[in-house]
């Protein structure tokens, strides 16, 4: 795991019972990296499986954010148990990045730079940069000018 200068881990002391900050790095090949200036807010969970996930510099990222590299069992009942059935793929997130409380990113997501994804979102697929992305899946919903 990476953490570069003033990035910043759970950044306030919430007092809040059972708030927690959760790191899994599940293998040799995994790796997480978190950019200098970034903020992640209480509750987050971030889990590398095989590849990686990659967060910017000056990103902005609001409590309760969730970040998988992987979906940890196949949809297939039959693979269901069968962990070398997995296609795991990184999450690179942009600089300078806000992201809304409540917020998943899945497996093979790329978020450019400059973009703001919305509360409650779950980002399934990638967005350019620039972006203004929100909902369940989230959608671009406009562009943002530079």
């Amino acid at each position: 795991m990476s953490i570069e200068d003033n990035a910043l881990l759970g950044i306030f002391d919430s007092g809040a019972f059972g708030v927690c900050n959760y790191v899994f790095i599940n293998s040799e090949s995994a790796h997480i990296t978190i950019g200098k200036n970034t903020a992640i807010n209480n509750g987050f969970t971030l889990i590398a499986n095989s590849t990686s996930i990659n967060i910017g510099a000056d990103c902005c990222i609001g409590p309760n954010f969730t970040c998988y590299d992987s979906n940890f069992h196949s949809i297939k009942p039959s693979e269901r148990h069968d962990y070398t059935k997995l296609e795991d793929k990184p999450v690179f997130i942009g600089n300078n990045v806000f992201i809304g409380s409540n917020v998943s990113l899945l497996k093979g997501v790329n978020v450019g730079d400059n973009s703001v994804i919305g509360a409650g979102s779950v980002v399934t697929k990638s967005f350019p940069k620039n972006s203004l992305i929100a909902g369940n899946p989230a959608k671009l919903i406009r562009m943002i000018e530079a």
